[in-house]
C-alpha cells in the first residue's frame, strides 16, 4: 500500500482534475473521430449508390440507342422491299377501277 503525504496530496488533486479533463478531451475527440469516419462512410456508400443507378440508366440508354438503330435499320430495308414486293402484288392482283370494266378491246 502507498501512503500520500500531505504535500503530496496538495499536488495530486489539482492534477486529477487537470488529468479528467484531459482525458474528457480525449473521449470528446475520439468521438467526434467516429462520428466523421462514420460520415465519409456514409457519404462514399451514397456516391457508390447513385453511381450505379448512373451506369444503369446509361446501360438503359445503350439498349434503347441499340434498338432504334435496330428499328432503323429494320425500316430501311423494309422500305427498300416494299417496292419490289408492290411489283410482285402487281403481277399477282392487277389494279382496276369497279366502275370500268375488266376487259380492254384494243383493235388496229
Amino acid at each position: 500500500m502507498v501512503t500520500i503525504r500531505p504535500i503530496d496530496m496538495q499536488v495530486i488533486v489539482p492534477k486529477v482534475t487537470e488529468v479528467g479533463r484531459l482525458q474528457q478531451v480525449q473521449q470528446q475527440a475520439q468521438e467526434l473521430q467516429q462520428q466523421f469516419v462514420a460520415q465519409q462512410a456514409q457519404a462514399q456508400v451514397e456516391h457508390r449508390q447513385k453511381m450505379v443507378q448512373q451506369s444503369s440508366h446509361s446501360e438503359e440508354s445503350r439498349v434503347d440507342d441499340r434498338q432504334r438503330q435496330k428499328q432503323q435499320r429494320q425500316r430501311k430495308q423494309d422500305h427498300r422491299e416494299t417496292p419490289e414486293e408492290d411489283e410482285q402484288a402487281g403481277d399477282i392482283l392487277p389494279a382496276g377501277d369497279p366502275m370500268r370494266g375488266k376487259i380492254l378491246d384494243i383493235t388496229i
